[in-house]
């Protein structure tokens, strides 16, 4: 039966949330906020064999993570009464829920080499120039609104002073050429999200530089870095930085249930 998860209940489902994109991206909200944010509410499933279920709410979007005995009768009756606007999980668990309309991305894991590339480190004032390449380059990842763009500071700041954000951008001379920042950040692991160049500036290996940086940083302090590939230019710009296929992503429109 799913309950509401609180901060007693934090160890256990950190042990649950131990692999995939999915449950970094939960474990991260729950080491950022806690659980008494009105924006992040969050419920599991247990019982004498354990967690079976986690599902996430943070603003309007919904993660699932499960395991292979979750009550999927329970899990849909549940997400009914919810209130969303999209909805992501792995794609066997999209499957066992019975979804038939979603859009899938490919999850990457880094397992490459360590490189010598470096970029800079994002500070304040590159944020606003970060969050519009990322709103023009990106589709449906940012809006143009001023509220939008402080909402994204404000997520972005709090977790940076608590060493759960961070990214690299490059210049090249005053123009931004390419940026890359962390989404969801765990004790041991980082989601790179962000990853955009100036369109007037590709080819020039600005990106690939961004990342890279980004990576070395990460594992320097002891965190495996993934990505979500968008696309299949985006697939081969991973693969060949030595990011290598994990789980596939599913992606629902709460209009599409």
């Amino acid at each position: 039966m799913l309950k509401n998860a609180d901060a007693s209940d934090f160890d256990k489902l950190k042990c649950f949330l131990s692999d995939g994109i999915i449950s970094l991206r939960i474990l991260s909200y729950m080491t950022a906020y806690g659980f008494d944010r009105n924006f992040f509410k969050l419920w599991y499933s247990a019982d004498e064999n354990g967690i079976s279920a986690v599902i996430s709410l943070f603003e309007n979007s919904i993660l699932i993570k499960t395991a292979e005995n979750a009550d999927m009768n329970e899990l849909s009756a549940f997400l009914t009464m919810l209130s969303f606007d999209t909805l992501s999980c792995e794609k066997s668990t999209a499957d066992l829920l019975g979804f038939s309309d979603y859009s899938l991305k490919q999850g990457y894991i880094f397992l490459g080499e360590h490189s010598e590339h470096t970029a800079k480190n994002i500070n304040e004032n590159d944020l606003k120039g970060v969050y519009k390449l990322i709103s023009e380059r990106i589709p449906g990842s940012f809006g143009n609104s001023k509220e939008e763009y402080l909402s994204f500071l404000s997520d972005y700041t709090f977790r940076a002073r608590r060493n759960l954000a961070r990214g690299k951008c490059v210049y090249a001379g005053d123009a931004l050429a390419s940026c890359a920042v962390t989404s969801a950040e765990t004790d041991n692991k980082a989601l790179i999200s962000g990853v955009a160049s100036n369109a007037e500036l590709q080819g020039g290996g600005y990106g690939k530089r961004a990342v890279l940086s980004l990576v070395n940083e990460l594992k320097c302090i002891g965190k495996t870095p993934y990505v979500i590939a968008l696309n299949d230019s985006a697939k081969s710009f991973y693969e060949h930085l030595g990011f290598e296929k994990d789980n596939l992503i599913a992606y629902i429109n709460r209009k599409d249930i």
